[in-house]
């Protein structure tokens, strides 16, 4: 559908999110597989004060999952390794879809109360 889009569309640059690591991959990948003209251009990711990535799934989170889902910049940002990563967020009461490590990056997913939040963070040393 991206390409359709890019294609129809045929910007100089198209804006994604750091927020969602691996979409930002993906198109960026793709544009350089097709050789396609339009720049992908990476936008970082905006934050609440308590480190919470801005998404319209916020929205949906009890405010007792709200004060939780914190807890998933700040593991994915603190912890020294992936299963470190992971046992925080269990321990927070997080349920944990993954956590892993990829092109600088640690990448995961949680769900709170039915809603699933992704996030990521740059390692250290590594952008």
């Amino acid at each position: 559908m991206v390409l359709k889009l890019l294609h129809i569309a045929s910007a100089e640059r198209a804006y994604f999110g750091e927020k969602d690591w691996q979409q930002l991959s993906l198109v960026s990948g793709m544009t350089d597989a097709f050789f396609l003209a339009t720049a992908i251009v990476a936008c970082p990711t905006v934050r609440e004060r308590d480190g919470l990535a801005l998404s319209s799934r916020n929205r949906r989170l009890a405010p007792a999952d709200r004060r939780k889902a914190a807890g998933l910049y700040h593991a994915l940002a603190t912890a020294p390794t992936v299963e470190a990563a992971t046992a925080m967020l269990r321990e927070d009461g997080l349920i944990v879809d993954y956590v892993a490590e990829r092109d600088g990056r640690r990448l995961g997913a949680v769900r709170l109360g039915g809603v699933r939040l992704i996030d990521n963070v740059a390692l250290r040393g590594q952008g």
